[in-house]
């Protein structure tokens, strides 16, 4: 269910109340998913965007809905477009992530930062023109999200400073409000290094962030595959204490089910069995790779470059 809210780079959608999912607009500056829940006493949000500039939309939306700047930020995971946006929150928030995720934006993430600056302009010259190039509608559509993405980063680099999380957990946390509780639940080695889930118990929510893409290829070639594969069989099967979960929150693409973390678990089986079967036939070059198909099931899915450096990364492990 949307809810009302007027900005470029997300739209807002209702969940439950005083839960809500902000879910990345292509040509935004937004890029990921995001979340902002009402714990009663205490407002938390959960990933801050690419740019300082859509996280400060996501910042008024929350004093806006909930009557207060929040309290709590939780980031997710290093990757730029969860937590570039978090010097939007400050002062009034406590910045939180695991200790292995506040160590790589220390490191990797700040590398990322360093290599991007200079180059974004290109980058996004390079998009416009392709796009002034496309012959279709679909071929035209398909570089939004890219020139959300370097176009965000062009406008706000000027002031875009990497903000380190101020608290640090090592596997659960949970945060008490007067109204819902949210439980922290890390995972190690799946997309990244560390990967948070925000489960909240009382509404049946879980925000995956980048454990769960929808419709949309992920990208393995941060992390391992096997460890992902296991942390989504033990959020279905339990395992992981998270039970009764009926929607989840990818960090790409629209809100989904228990079935999407289930096609994920099958998207991943079938990269590694292809990554396989190339390795076996002596067909690891990037020809062989960019000749693949993507299998039917997964055809429609968004940023099918994705796919092709999913079989890259297999083929190198």
């Amino acid at each position: 269910m949307a809810a009302e809210n007027a900005t470029q780079h997300y739209t807002l959608e209702l969940l439950s109340e005083g839960v809500y999912a902000a879910v990345a607009r292509d040509g935004g500056a937004a890029i990921c998913n995001a979340g902002l829940v009402d714990l009663g006493d205490s407002t938390l949000i959960i990933d801050t965007f690419l740019t300082p500039t859509a996280a400060e939309d996501l910042r008024a939306d929350a004093q806006r809905l909930t009557g207060r700047a929040p309290r709590w930020v939780v980031n997710t995971h290093y990757h730029n477009d969860h937590i570039w946006g978090n010097q939007a929150f400050l002062p009034e928030a406590d910045l939180i992530s695991t200790a292995e995720t506040r160590a790589l934006i220390q490191t990797a993430g700040k590398q990322e930062y360093d290599e991007y600056r200079p180059i974004v302009g290109d980058r996004l010259r390079d998009m416009l023109a392709k796009q002034a190039a496309a012959e279709t509608d679909a071929q035209r559509a398909s570089f939004d999200l890219w020139i959300g993405y370097f176009g965000g980063m062009e406008r706000d680099f000027p002031r875009l400073r990497v903000t380190l999380p101020n608290l640090a957990f090592e596997s659960r946390m949970v945060l008490h409000g007067s109204r819902r509780r949210a439980e922290l639940v890390a995972f190690s080695g799946a997309h990244t290094g560390s990967d948070v889930v925000v489960y909240l118990p009382d509404d049946g929510i879980v925000f995956m962030s980048d454990l769960l893409f929808v419709d949309c290829h992920p990208y393995l070639g941060d992390g391992n595959p096997d460890p992902w594969l296991k942390a989504l069989r033990s959020i279905l099967d339990g395992t992981a204490g998270i039970q009764n979960a009926s929607r989840f929150v990818p960090g790409h693409g629209p809100i989904g089910t228990a079935a999407d973390l289930q096609r994920l678990v099958g998207y991943i089986q079938a990269c590694q069995q292809i990554a396989q079967t190339l390795a076996a036939e002596g067909r690891i070059s990037e020809a062989d790779v960019a000749a693949t198909p993507i299998p039917a099931a997964y055809a429609n899915w968004i940023v099918p470059r994705f796919f092709y450096a999913n079989l890259s990364f297999l083929l190198d492990k």
